[in-house]
């Protein structure tokens, strides 16, 4: 029964942001705050939000009840209004109800709009039968949650405690577990998303942000208990199990992704945990894990996969494979008991971990479904999608998957790593739950790893979805493929694949290779197209789109800054070329990522990264990065150490720039050195020890050390910002195209415009839009007569200032501004806004507001006479000028003024001051 909207019973309690909007929100909650309430914090916490509730509903059915029939009731009256006043424009009385109807009709419609987005809901599966729905789905997720299938837990312990050493120092451990303090509570509820789903009990973050002066102390006692005592009220760690469809028509649950909607204490109390946490995540977590931990980033995990397949496509070299894991339902599936012994394992302080266990092993949960809750279960196992602190225990989890690899490759005296992977003993790369294992094709390395995974299941509870996993070979024979899918039970597939969202390819990267990319951003705005324009406006759009016609500005022109006359987009190239150079910096800061290392291991071998030779047969990642050597040269310099990590001839430390570059190889000769030596070669114990110079150059050269401080450590600086470290906006900034600013941005782009009528006002300013004489130009026969005067050929000065229609328009509107005359061209009025309309004063908004008022309607009304025959006449036009300019400035506020009160009366605007 597609489309039915089944009722699963009574809806619970849930806060709606406007609330917090009105003026009486706050002595609302405070008379509600103020019952005496007897208990343990916690308790006393649960109960007074009790009691909020109960007020907030009352006062939610008087205010807010039949909210779209208030909002008809408050539209009807307003229009009543406003067709009186059309009749007494200079009554200032009902000017003033106008004002107040508008300002109710504004607050309503605002808090309908909040309603309707935090009402939006799922569509479930239809069933003939809503009990029916019910316990398919509470049965689903008890089977999913409710039951540990962990059965040596004994056994997993010293496993676990085997594979993993104590790698946390003292200093961390006092870090860890530190006494929680009034002032981190708070930071840590006001990060927390206002928008966010709210949980079982119904409060957003937004409720205690904007109540925090009544509710903060009961919330930091709470808080403060929790962390006294490790224990957790039954009603804060509930949860609602919101499903998430993961594909576009889901027809069974298991297509649907569970998202945990917390309560804000419990979210406070796990992020505060997860804070602490994530500050030593990068001493626990092996480099081959880029989720989650400070400094790593996704795109070195592709780049490194992107290197390591390449030539996949070939029959040649070693036989190898890359197995792409996909874990069954991985955050649900994980046992508590391994992520706490893994917590223990590392070094965590036995309290630290008591905390923890408290806020995942005690969860209760119900589903929701069509905004009613079923169930509620006690979970068994599994991480919360949606607990801020989920994400780090689950690397901490992978993290033992990672010490299993390392301790069964040790073990084997038969394994045999993938090609490249061997130095950095590379079997794996990790992004959370997205595993990309790497090996040789061969038996006893492929059952390796099939062993491993099986052990890991043992241990975590984490199992393999064979059905989703998949084997990608490279010069393996076909019986040997086949011996190697039998044991692992996978799929076998070529590449490309889809790999942390970018295509992984064995050669070039191609047009073909990003059609899925393309097909899916296509979906996505055809998706908004059809929800949101009509039919004819549709076909309009795909005539547009396939028209010969040319664009009304060129890309490069939109993706100007708005003071350059563009948009204010980024040309993606222009970005994309930031984002590369960022990998390059990272080249020469992060010492601890392994894609860093493998670079230097596997393609730089000991060469410097400036002059190495582009490989006839490299990865289009790798070539990109060679092939912005230039720019960044000119930009990354260094601050000399102990000269360890910096070239002496080919990286730029010296007054005089780059040495190899500056004085040719004939300086290495004179310097008695070589091309791979560092800067450290000519210092020792802090000083310069250079050899005697044998020529002019290495005179300079040593001439010039005096200026140069010796640090305590080498820094590479990147020369665009102040502190030395590399920003993306400012690079790009500095490699974008610029052009000189124009004297007119500011006449459009200003605080309290009217965006629609920017942008047209923005073409008409740079002489784009499709007025007749330039579709003459086009090659496009039209009637080139004006549509206002039918007398005179259509360009941009004539429609909108040299013909009478347009020019009794723009008199009048002028006169309501106070302007002493109205200008009969476009560069006149330009040079007249440019000259008067400084600044951000009343009268100034105002003047620009009518202004691109008076262009956008003297525009849509253009077209509307030539398109579809509508014709409107001045007064009409004007009113609706009117119309915009008084809903903006209504709600700016001015100091009083007989100016403004004069401007305030043309317009009909209540003028609202200080």
């Amino acid at each position: 029964m597609p489309g039915v909207k089944h009722n699963f019973g009574p809806k619970p309690f849930k806060f709606f942001n406007h609330w917090t909007d009105h003026k009486d929100f706050l002595s609302w909650v405070e008379e509600a705050w103020a019952t005496e309430i007897v208990g343990s914090p916690m308790y006393t916490l649960a109960r007074k939000l009790k009691v909020v509730k109960a007020k907030l509903r009352d006062v939610d059915k008087d205010l807010y009840g039949c909210i779209f029939q208030k909002v008809n009731i408050t539209r009807q009256k307003l229009e009543a209004v406003q067709s009186r006043l059309m009749q007494r424009q200079s009554d200032i009385s009902l000017r003033k109800v106008e004002h107040e109807c508008l300002h109710e009709l504004t607050s309503i419609l605002g808090a309908e709009e909040a309603y309707l987005k935090q009402k939006a809901r799922n569509k479930w599966l239809q069933l003939e039968d809503p009990a029916e729905i019910k316990q398919e789905i509470i049965t689903f997720y008890q089977q999913l949650f409710g039951q540990s299938n962990l059965v040596n837990e004994g056994g997993m312990m010293n496993r676990v405690s085997a594979l993993i050493s104590p790698k946390i120092s003292d200093e961390t451990k006092s870090f860890l577990q530190h006494e929680v303090t009034e002032d981190e509570i708070r930071c840590t509820l006001f990060s927390l998303g206002s928008e966010k789903a709210p949980g079982p009990d119904g409060f957003t973050a937004h409720f205690f942000k904007k109540s925090w002066s009544i509710v903060g102390k009961e919330v930091c006692l709470a808080v403060k208990s929790f962390f006294q005592s490790g224990s957790l009220l039954k009603e804060f760690n509930s949860t609602i199990i919101t499903l998430v469809p993961k594909v576009p028509n889901p027809s069974k649950v298991a297509e649907f992704r569970p998202i945990a909607c917390c309560n804000v204490l419990y979210k406070c109390i796990t992020k505060i945990l997860a804070n602490r946490l994530n500050s030593c995540l990068s001493e626990l977590i092996s480099s081959n894990q880029t989720a989650f931990v400070k400094g790593r980033n996704i795109s070195e995990n592709i780049l490194l996969a992107q290197e390591l397949v390449k030539g996949y496509h070939k029959n040649k070299g070693k036989a190898r494979c890359a197995i792409k894991v996909d874990l069954k339902k991985a955050y649900d599936s994980v046992e508590w008991s391994f992520i706490l012994m893994s917590l223990l394992a590392v070094g965590c302080p036995p309290i630290f971990v008591n905390w923890v266990r408290e806020c995942i092993t005690t969860p209760r949960f119900s589903i929701s479904l069509n905004g009613s809750l079923a169930g509620y279960f006690k979970g068994g196992k599994g991480l919360r999608q949606g607990d801020p602190l989920s994400p780090y225990l689950f690397v901490l989890a992978m993290e033992v998957l990672t010490q299993l690899f390392q301790a069964k490759v040790r073990e084997s005296n038969q394994f045999k790593f993938h090609p490249q992977c061997a130095k950095q003993k590379i079997t794996h790369l990790s992004f959370a739950d997205d595993l990309m294992i790497f090996v040789a094709a061969d038996l006893h390395s492929v059952q390796l790893v099939k062993d491993t995974l099986d052990e890991f299941k043992e241990l975590s509870g984490l199992s393999v979805n064979h059905s989703k996993s998949e084997v990608f070979c490279a010069a393996v024979p076909i019986a040997l493929q086949d011996q190697i899918l039998s044991i692992l039970q996978f799929r076998v597939v070529k590449l490309p694949v889809r790999y942390l969202g970018m295509p992984l390819i064995a050669g070039r990267l191609s047009y073909s290779d990003c059609i899925p990319l393309i097909e899916k951003i296509t979906a996505r705005i055809n998706s908004w197209t059809a929800r949101h324009l009509s039919f004819d406006r549709r076909l309009q759009l795909i005539s547009h789109a396939e028209s010969k016609g040319g664009s009304k500005v060129s890309w490069k022109q939109v993706c100007l800054p708005k003071q350059e006359g563009g948009l204010g987009l980024k040309r993606i190239e222009e970005w994309n070329k930031a984002a590369v150079l960022k990998h390059i910096w990272h080249l020469f800061t992060q010492a601890g990522s392994l894609w860093v290392a493998w670079v230097h291991d596997e393609l730089l071998k000991g060469r410097s990264f400036w002059t190495v030779k582009v490989p006839q047969s490299c990865s289009w990642g790798w070539r990109k990065l060679l092939k912005l050597r230039l720019e960044a040269r000119d930009l990354l310099s260094h601050e000399v150490g102990d000269g360890s990590t910096i070239s002496l001839w080919h990286d730029r430390w010296h007054p005089n720039g780059v040495l190899y570059q500056t004085y040719g190889h004939r300086i290495v000769y004179d310097a008695a050195s070589n091309l791979q030596a560092k800067v450290s070669s000519v210092i020792q114990n802090k000083e310069w020890c250079w050899c005697p110079a044998r020529s002019e150059d290495m005179v300079e050269i040593q001439s010039k050390l005096s200026l140069i401080q010796i640090k305590e450590s080498d820094k590479a600086v990147w020369s665009l910002t102040a502190a030395g470290n590399f920003n993306c906006a400012a690079t790009w900034q500095h490699l974008r195209s610029k052009q000189i600013e124009v004297p007119w941005w500011k006449l459009i782009w200003f605080q309290g415009a009217i965006p629609k009528h920017c942008f047209i006002g923005w073409l008409a300013m740079k002489d784009r839009l499709t007025t007749k004489d330039r579709l003459l130009l086009w090659g496009i026969n039209v009637d080139l007569v004006c549509q206002f005067c039918r007398q005179y050929m259509e360009d941009r000065n004539h429609l909108f200032f040299k013909c009478s229609f347009s020019s009794r328009i723009w008199k009048y509107i002028m006169g309501l501004c106070l302007a002493s005359s109205a200008p009969d061209n476009w560069d006149l009025l330009l040079e007249w806004g440019i000259k008067n309309l400084k600044g951000r004063s009343f009268r100034v908004t105002l003047c620009k507001i009518a202004w691109w008022a008076t262009v956008y309607h003297l525009w849509q009304q253009r077209n509307a006479r030539l398109h579809a025959g509508e014709m409107k006449s001045e007064e009409n036009i004007i009113k609706a000028i009117r119309r915009d300019v008084r809903a903006k400035m209504e709600a700016i506020k001015a100091p009083a003024s007989i100016l403004h009160q004069t401007l305030c009366n043309n317009w009909n605007i209540l003028l609202c001051t200080f």
